[in-house]
């Protein structure tokens, strides 16, 4: 009967040891570490988009890997470009979230502890800072001195006294103990939110559209984005974007610099513009040819030149008129007097290389060369990013649960301090522990130092590691138990 109660307790006592480690907060902090460096490599490599069918995907694939010559079959061995649906993040993200849920499960013990009135002085928990300090005084003495000066901070204290010692807990900001709990749920949904973004979103990288340009995407089936300029000249005026899915279902949305816009879980942002000259030529009312030259460029009536990133200069043909048209953009001419964007713009026949003309177009203007007629316009083009964030709701209500548990901390943070006293002749060894959201080891340290002040006849001051005798080596430093 002995025998299996012993090994019946250490079982208990093994599963208790797991429940703690499991749970610990530096658990905890490695994981969320990992987490964010494995999310970190999603940023530098080009991820996969999770709604691709097997051949688009398989054809991707090979592009990407392909991309980075060498390196490529490397990394993709090492599954860097399908990290967001990979076994890594996934048993990251199980072992976070069993983490979590025992966390969980121990601050909701302790707020319910919390609201419970304290009849008896509880079990400190592992890990709280402690501080020591040995002092000459009569264990009356020294007790009664502890008592007065945790009072005034600890409405709550409970005391306990043997004939070898006694200990004193006391707690303040009981509304704070939700602190711990609520933060807890916060990283769960950070958690949830992460790996739903992960299992069914995506983004595009940068996109750059003149008006009535569109990319596609092969995402959910296929999707086309649509920008069909913006909605007045004004600096930061909304583009327009037209976004249509394979089934035929469109949206509009009419996002702004650093204000995106939504459609259920679809967000467009607007992240960058850019200059772009609208060219259309005639002679006699008869519109002519023009030609963009650059690789690919083909003859229309109307050619759009976009000046993009570095790119400050473009150039482009009425064939029909032997004329060729030079354009250089610039943010501003302050020696000529203009502070806006401006484009320089240079005539030239056949293979003459001194220009015909030259002029400076801000919005608009009209080009007469012999009997040919050149009508320019200032136009942008927009960089769009888009992503489908179906997870965005739990990330929002990560966000609101952290904020009230930092309020809650801050305001009504919830602290918990034990005071051990070991009796000796003439010696007391008095040790505090104190568990608090913010600096605990400066409350213990504080404790310490006005004990030590009262009684002003310090021998030691310190801290106290697990397993040490409280009244040996007087010297040694503190620490957390």
């Amino acid at each position: 009967m002995t025998a299996t109660s012993e090994a019946g307790l250490r079982r208990v006592e093994v599963l208790d040891r797991f429940w703690r480690l499991a749970s610990s907060g530096y658990v905890t902090l490695s994981l969320c570490a990992l987490l964010a460096i494995t999310l970190a490599l999603t940023i530098v490599f080009p991820q996969l988009p999770a709604a691709l069918d097997a051949g688009e995907r398989t054809r991707q694939l090979e592009a990407l890997t392909a991309a980075y010559r060498n390196l490529g079959p490397f990394l993709r061995q090492l599954g860097v470009f399908t990290i967001l649906d990979g076994l890594w993040l996934r048993l990251l993200a199980g072992l976070l979230a069993y983490n979590l849920l025992l966390r969980l499960a121990d601050r909701l013990q302790r707020l319910l502890g919390a609201g419970r009135p304290v009849t008896a002085v509880p079990t400190p928990h592992l890990g709280h800072a402690a501080r020591r300090t040995v002092v000459v005084a009569t264990p009356a003495a020294a007790l009664a001195v502890v008592q007065r000066l945790m009072q005034p901070r600890y409405p709550i204290l409970v005391v306990e006294t043997t004939d070898k010692g006694a200990r004193v807990y006391g707690r303040r900001g009981t509304p704070g103990a939700a602190a711990g709990l609520l933060f807890t749920l916060g990283l769960l949904s950070l958690l949830v939110g992460l790996m739903v973004n992960a299992a069914a979103g995506w983004y595009t990288s940068a996109m750059s559209l003149m008006a009535s340009e569109a990319a596609r995407f092969p995402v959910a089936g296929g999707l086309e984005i649509a920008f069909g300029g913006f909605a007045d000249r004004a600096a930061h005026a909304r583009a327009s974007v037209t976004a249509t899915w394979a089934d035929g279902r469109r949206v509009e949305l009419r996002p702004g610099r650093y204000r995106p816009d939504r459609a259920g879980h679809l967000w467009v942002a607007l992240v960058g513009e850019g200059p772009v000259l609208v060219a259309r030529a005639v002679r006699a009312d008869r519109p002519l040819l023009l030609q963009v030259l650059a690789v690919g460029g083909e003859a229309a009536e109307e050619v759009r030149m976009a000046f993009r990133q570095a790119q400050t200069e473009e150039a482009f043909a009425v064939p029909d008129a032997n004329l060729t048209f030079r354009t250089v953009s610039y943010a501003a001419l302050p020696g000529q007097g203009i502070v806006g964007p401006v484009f320089l713009v240079e005539a030239y026949r056949g293979d003459d290389p001194a220009p015909l003309l030259t002029k400076l177009v801000e919005t608009e203007a009209t080009l007469a060369v012999d009997d040919v007629i050149v009508h320019l316009q200032r136009e942008r083009y927009a960089v769009l990013i888009a992503a489908y964030l179906p997870g965005l709701a739990w990330l929002a209500a990560a966000g609101l649960l952290m904020s009230v548990a930092g309020i809650l901390a801050a305001g009504w943070g919830y602290v918990e301090t034990w005071a051990t006293l070991s009796f000796g002749r003439p010696r007391v060894a008095v040790t505090f522990r104190t568990s608090a959201p913010w600096r605990p080891a400066a409350e213990a340290g504080r404790l310490v130092a006005a004990v030590e002040a009262a009684l002003a006849v310090p021998l030691s001051a310190g801290g106290t590691g697990p397993g040490e005798d409280p009244l040996a080596r007087p010297g040694e430093t503190g620490g957390r138990v």
